[in-house]
């Protein structure tokens, strides 16, 4: 496995939700739940302004350490898994693909988790876990819309 730095990890996850966001897009045109998937659309663009509002928190210096950092462990199989559940995703509209994206960022969360839990610089672990709280945060939303779409709510 290569040796993988903060900065790439930060470049998957915004490809992850790039991609995401061009399904959800996708599935709007083809008369999906227009509604909820706007409202998916918006937590992913959350997301990305998430990121840049925490990179930004800190000085040059330490952003550029911070994202210079190499990862002890970067969790290829996680990766791998998002990006097969993103390919059977394009198929999907409605509930199918919100169920898919709340699957795909758990998955994103575990990711996080994982390189976190390799780490030992502390502005690095806050970084990382401050983007993965707010992944979760979302998570849980996307979790009670999605019970709530099931019942018909």
């Amino acid at each position: 496995m290569a040796a993988k730095q903060i900065h790439e990890l930060v470049s998957d996850v915004r490809s992850i939700h790039s991609s995401l966001e061009e399904k959800v897009r996708q599935a709007r045109q083809k008369g999906g739940e227009k509604e909820e998937l706007s409202r998916i659309l918006q937590f992913l663009e959350q997301s990305e302004e998430h990121i840049d509002k925490t990179l930004a928190g800190y000085n040059d210096q330490t952003r550029t350490a911070i994202l210079n950092t190499y990862i002890r462990y970067y969790p290829e199989e996680i990766v791998k898994a998002m990006y097969h559940l993103m390919d059977k995703a394009a198929t999907h509209t409605g509930n199918e693909l919100v169920s898919a994206i709340h699957s795909i960022k758990e998955d994103i969360v575990r990711m996080l988790d994982a390189c976190n839990n390799s780490l030992l610089i502390p502005d690095v672990r806050e970084f990382l876990e401050d983007i993965k709280t707010h992944e979760y945060c979302q998570l849980k939303e996307m979790g009670r819309r999605l019970v709530e779409m099931e019942q018909g709510v």
